[in-house]
């Protein structure tokens, strides 16, 4: 059985998810499914996980609302390393505003695998790069993400390429398992 993993949810907001989201990526809709599943994982296997949000003055509470239920309520400001499942903010989707506090929490958790997901799909390119050489592992949710071009194909062989693994929903639940 996979040991040493937790789940990163990269900036799945209502900003980004939700049609009325004032940054709303197209066909959000099209992944939703897949985000409720891994939501479900995290809750029902108390799996480890962090989600990064945006926190931003400039932006309605509603817009930065999570977009899926993970019963994480409040973002953690100082982590320990007891902590399990956390929400890390961020000023921006610039990867550099928050890397150095996730990969110090994952580090403190023992984990040397991620599976990174999430909206926008740069943020969570930016983020998978950025973990490749910290983490031993890092995989990008196929199915969990998208992107306004509708490219995401492409742009994860382009990830491939700089040593991110790539799975989708139903094998991930598959390899939990194993």
């Amino acid at each position: 059985m996979l040991t040493n993993f937790a789940f990163i949810d990269a900036f799945t907001q209502k900003i980004y998810v939700e049609p009325f989201g004032s940054r709303a990526i197209k066909d959000c809709p099209r992944i939703r499914e897949n985000l409720m599943r891994l939501s479900g994982l995290v809750i029902n296997r108390e799996i480890p996980y962090v989600g990064v949000r945006l926190k931003d003055t400039d932006l309605s509470a509603m817009d930065l609302e999570c977009s899926m239920d993970t019963e994480i309520d409040d973002a953690v400001r100082d982590f320990s390393s007891t902590d399990k499942q956390v929400i890390l903010e961020s000023p921006s989707l610039n990867v550099e505003e928050y890397v150095e506090r996730l990969v110090e929490h994952l580090n403190g958790l023992g984990i040397q695998t991620v599976f990174v997901y999430g909206v926008p799909y740069s943020a969570v390119a930016d983020l998978a790069l950025e973990l490749v050489g910290k983490i031993d592992k890092v995989w990008v949710v196929v199915d969990a993400i998208k992107n306004n071009e509708g490219n995401e194909r492409e742009l994860v062989k382009e990830l491939s390429k700089n040593g991110v693994k790539n799975i989708n929903t139903r094998n991930l639940e598959k390899y939990l398992d194993m």
